[in-house]
């Protein structure tokens, strides 16, 4: 945004001492962005830096909506992962707001459907698999959202000689 002409460090100062401002976007893994003008960043870039400035307080509630809105697909990875690293960093508890329902389900402990009221709420497979979920989205596209989960092991320690969900091991 051209009304923002500010370096992503001057935009950080004005929350935080100019230490504080190195450390938060050390943290967020985007000190290369310190001297960068805050309207030539990218989607990621800018959501790392948005996340910093909210970092700056240490809050103990970080309400992050729409973290990954403008992000590319290879951004988004790098971002699950930093969410995931600040809730523990900071321990704090993060409200996630999201429309990316395979995000969702993957990255929270507890989930809440929302179609102007609260449709559903738990675990993520306790609400993947409620009525009202699958009613809210006709139930095709409840079950096709890539979201899936592979209770198979790799690693290949043991010997196996049973099929388990379509892989077959020696």
């Amino acid at each position: 945004d051209y009304a923002l002409p500010l370096q992503v460090k001057d935009f950080l100062s004005l929350f935080a001492s100019e230490s504080c401002v190195h450390d938060v976007l050390e943290s967020v893994g985007a000190s290369h962005l310190l001297k960068c003008s805050v309207h030539h960043l990218s989607g990621g870039e800018f959501q790392r830096m948005m996340l910093a400035q909210a970092l700056i307080k240490k809050p103990d509630l970080l309400v992050l909506d729409e973290p990954l809105q403008g992000v590319d697909v290879v951004g988004q990875e790098s971002l699950y992962a930093l969410i995931a690293e600040t809730q523990k960093k900071y321990r704090c508890t993060v409200v996630l707001v999201s429309h990316d329902l395979h995000f969702v389900h993957t990255a929270s402990d507890r989930v809440i459907c929302l179609n102007g009221h609260i449709c559903c709420a738990g675990k993520p497979q306790e609400v993947r698999a409620s009525p009202e979920y699958l009613a809210l989205f006709k139930g095709k596209w409840a079950t096709n959202l890539a979201i899936y989960q592979h209770h198979h092991d790799h690693a290949h320690e043991h010997k196996r000689n049973d099929s388990v969900d379509g892989c077959n091991h020696d």
